[in-house]
């Protein structure tokens, strides 16, 4: 019966080896796709492009920047619709970047404050998503993604309550 015995613990200890190296693999595959999630969120730019326009792009009062609402549809017969605020710097080569990003229900409005301040108003029967944002340093995230990443966090304010 020795034999028998070493036969066994062999066994014993194959069977160990492959299950602690099976587990090292998922533990390694599941750090792996932490990293990945954890990269995509603080490399978020918070950039839209693909939707329709609400109007006409709306130049500033001295023409530096134009601003435009799009929306988009989401979620087939059970979802909505969100709306996003593109900017263009005329002053730097034409360059957009989204400022505001909320769910709409009605038909928003923008309109210049002043030079840098565009005012954006969304109407809802139950909740007020109006913004007013200073272009050069605001964004507002209904979502909460952009202003969760590093990336925006240190250019940005991130405006986080309609105003």
């Amino acid at each position: 019966m020795p034999g028998m015995m070493e036969e066994t613990d062999l066994l014993r200890d194959d069977t160990m080896r492959k299950l602690v190296k099976f587990i090292t693999i998922i533990g390694i595959c599941l750090v792996l796709i932490a990293a990945y999630v954890f990269y995509r969120q603080q490399t978020n730019d918070f950039g839209y492009t693909e939707g329709t326009p609400f109007d006409a792009p709306l130049a500033s009062p001295n023409g530096e920047y134009s601003a435009q609402a799009f929306y988009r549809y989401y979620g087939g017969a059970a979802g909505g619709t969100m709306m996003f605020v593109n900017i263009t710097d005329h002053r730097h080569e034409d360059a957009v970047r989204t400022i505001y990003y909320e769910q709409t229900h009605h038909t928003p409005t923008i309109s210049w404050a002043d030079n840098r301040t565009l005012a954006i108003t969304n109407p809802s029967d139950y909740e007020n998503y109006d913004a007013v944002l200073d272009v050069t340093t605001d964004v507002y995230d209904a979502t909460g993604r952009a202003c969760r990443a590093y990336k925006i966090k240190k250019k940005f304010h991130c405006v986080t309550e309609s105003k």
